[in-house]
């Protein structure tokens, strides 16, 4: 008979803390996850109270976003979709697919001509 009693109020225990467990494990794990994602550095959407452009700012995202345009309607094999996926993935989120690939003709561009230039300042003939 008292093993009988003790059997119980050991099952009983046991179903308390299997309860217990229950309820409180989710909340352990959602503390352990959002402590792995501060670790990345991830701090969830940017701030509305960020840093207004400069003008000059501005106006360099105005050509990047044109000179993006230009580029994308003559490339046959630009995914905006993909590169604007990737760009999220890697953190970007207040730039556009054309504006990025604008960003990356200009420096196509003008990475060359600087490099001329210093070969011009050192007296090495540019060509």
């Amino acid at each position: 008979m008292w093993i009988l009693l003790v059997l119980v109020v050991a099952l009983i225990g046991f179903a308390f803390a299997a309860i217990a467990s229950a309820v409180l494990q989710p909340r352990i794990r959602r503390a352990e996850n959002l402590t792995a994602i501060e670790a990345y550095g991830y701090a969830g959407r940017p701030d509305a109270t960020a840093k207004p452009r400069t003008p000059t700012r501005k106006s360099l995202d105005k050509l990047a976003t044109s000179m993006g345009d230009f580029v994308a309607r003559r490339r046959f094999n630009f995914r905006e979709e993909e590169t604007q996926h990737e760009l999220i993935a890697a953190g970007f989120y207040r730039i556009g697919a054309r504006r990025f690939l604008g960003y990356r003709a200009l420096l196509a561009i003008v990475i060359p001509v600087f490099l001329m230039w210093l070969a011009g300042l050192a007296g090495v003939s540019p060509a």
